[in-house]
């Protein structure tokens, strides 16, 4: 899948360095990244001129079902902490389901690729993406259960 954040990192940059290149101002970068801003046709255009892409591979296409994302890892912390006890359980529910779906995206690593009798295919950028995103939603996964635990043992006490 292809995203504006996502095509930042295969560059390298940070969302200072993007908006640098798209003579955009942070905010605006991290707004759209996030889904808090829709951008203009004007924004589209610097941000696909900076990115050195077409327009329409500035938004998110899904190669397979597996690819959807349920949730945005970036605010998830945040989410975590101020969920109602009611929605928690769907929130852990949810990260469940990320971290399997992003476990499932990450390639093994080479020597055991090479131990298996696979071609050995090296890690590129998104792989690297994932591996972080996957480790932000066990974290926030953890937090859930942890706040979860709390919960129930106010009721028991």
């Amino acid at each position: 899948m292809y995203t504006v954040r996502q095509l930042r990192l295969e560059k390298g940059w940070n969302q200072n360095e993007l908006a640098f290149h798209a003579d955009l101002a942070p905010s605006v970068i991290s707004q759209i990244e996030t889904g808090k801003r829709e951008p203009s046709a004007t924004t589209l255009h610097k941000l696909a001129d900076a990115l050195g892409v077409d327009i329409p591979d500035l938004f998110e296409r899904f190669d397979s079902p597996k690819d959807r994302s349920p949730l945005r890892l970036d605010d998830i912390e945040e989410r975590v902490k101020e969920a109602p006890e009611e929605d928690l359980y769907e929130l852990k529910d949810l990260l469940l389901k990320e971290v399997e779906r992003l476990s499932d995206l990450i390639p093994l690593p080479q020597k055991l690729q090479q131990k298996l009798g696979q071609e050995p295919t090296p890690w590129s950028q998104e792989d690297k993406h994932n591996l972080r995103s996957l480790g932000r939603a066990a974290d926030a996964l953890q937090a859930t259960v942890k706040r979860l635990e709390t919960e129930a043992e106010r009721e028991l006490s």
